[in-house]
């Protein structure tokens, strides 16, 4: 199946993944009586630190994708398209390229990646940033002038050239979703009562940090950590990431009508600011994040963060006004659900994304919000190593039967039945313009 599905890393470190288009965290590393048991105790040892911080980070994605303005427009296009193909209704076709255009506009990176040299760098070896600008293509192969993408290049300390890669919606996604699986993990330290074990892991934990955030082979899903440590000055990888995750998470939930209005930072640079202007009508979510990043520096100075100063160095609207808009735009997104099959599902979801907004707030950083998984009241279903499921048992008439009746659907049932309509929208995408 086409990966333009699915945004998140499929590198060697993936020990578990989430799923856009079927919403499923897949943990399969982890057997699930292992995985469970160890789960509901006290993360007091390695092997449940591991497991809630994993769990955690998959949590995370499917939190971004169910209560940021991003994301929750995602889902509303989804929806529509497996309606559309649901009731098979031609007419309405035209909702499954919409939606197969956008995951596009969010995935496909790989052409942009440039890797050259295999350096991977540390926190005494720092990588060197620059950030440079080009454009995307049209539909006919063209180059696209209207629709500008920002670069970072990086070198290493003794000038080797590294990689250029986009800025991407996907290393935001993995820049907050690894800040809140390193957050659990040096947490979960008090818990360690043996000192020398505590001090043991303390040092493994800064070490795979360490590894994660200078390797090579990931720069595209932590470039937006590196452009804030760079920008800000920042030596604390912590603060880089907590920072980089909170601009992130506004940048997710900022409406349209406030990219418009955004004040444009001084780049320095010809190649970008000849370009601003397209830049901003086309909203590109990563030269949002690098103009709020310039504009907060320009107006408050190196390494300091609040969403108040963030949002007033870029001329932006008060807190408060945004979070109206955010939750008026979500509210639009489930009045423009489609009727189909899919329905009852997408607005039980969506609804719950919103609620989870309102906790959250723009920047994720709320006064008050405990992200903990075993408080929401909604969970996504688990896929784990040894999960086994019986392909000749599904019965996609019935599957289809129950989600009309707003039932819950097993697993297994979701998973044949996600794999089933995936297939049948890139079917109709594959021959869309012949």
């Amino acid at each position: 199946m086409n990966n333009y599905h699915n945004l998140f890393p499929n590198a060697a470190r993936t020990i578990a993944s989430y799923n856009t288009f079927s919403q499923v965290i897949d943990l399969n590393s982890f057997e699930q009586k292992d995985f469970i048991e160890n789960l509901g105790k006290k993360p007091d040892n390695e092997q449940r630190i591991f497991n809630v911080s994993i769990f955690r980070h998959e949590i995370a994605h499917w939190n971004d994708h169910i209560s940021t303005l991003w994301g929750h427009t995602r889902l509303c296009l989804l929806y529509n398209a497996l309606n559309a193909r649901a009731n098979n209704e031609l007419q309405e076709f035209w909702r499954i390229k919409m939606y197969g255009d956008v995951c596009k506009q969010d995935t496909l990176f790989e052409y942009f990646t440039e890797l050259h040299h295999a350096v991977n760098g540390s926190f005494h070896e720092r990588w060197k940033a620059f950030v440079t600008a080009g454009l995307r293509f049209q539909a006919n192969g063209y180059t696209n002038a209207e629709k500008p993408i920002l670069f970072v290049s990086f070198r290493s300390n003794a000038d080797v050239p590294i990689a250029r890669v986009p800025i991407s919606i996907a290393s935001i996604l993995e820049t907050i979703a690894t800040l809140e699986e390193y957050k659990i993990k040096f947490q979960s330290l008090g818990f360690v009562e043996d000192i020398v074990e505590r001090k043991r892991l303390e040092k493994l934990f800064n070490t795979d940090l360490e590894k994660l955030i200078y390797n090579s082979k990931l720069t595209l899903y932590n470039v937006v950590s590196h452009l804030t440590a760079n920008v800000m000055k920042a030596s604390d990888i912590i603060w880089a990431l907590e920072t980089a995750s909170a601009i992130g998470t506004i940048v997710l939930n900022l409406p349209i009508s406030e990219m418009e209005k955004m004040k444009l930072a001084e780049f320095g640079s010809d190649d970008i600011d000849s370009r601003a202007a397209a830049f901003q009508q086309s909203c590109d979510k990563g030269y949002v994040f690098y103009n709020l990043l310039l504009n907060l520096l320009t107006s408050k100075g190196e390494r300091t963060y609040n969403v108040i100063d963030l949002l007033s160095s870029s001329n932006l609207s008060s807190e408060k006004n945004i979070e109206e808009q955010v939750v008026l735009s979500m509210e639009q997104n489930i009045k423009n659900l489609i009727p189909g099959p899919f329905y009852s599902r997408a607005k039980k979801l969506m609804e719950f994304g919103l609620e989870i907004f309102k906790l959250r707030g723009i920047d994720g950083r709320k006064e008050g919000f405990d992200f903990t998984p075993e408080n929401f009241t909604t969970m996504p279903h688990i896929m784990f190593g040894d999960t086994v499921y019986d392909d000749d048992a599904f019965n996609l008439g019935a599957t289809m039967k129950k989600l009309e009746r707003g039932e819950e659907i097993s697993l297994a049932e979701e998973y044949f039945l996600f794999e089933y309509f995936q297939k049948k929208l890139d079917e109709f995408i594959s021959i869309c313009g012949i």
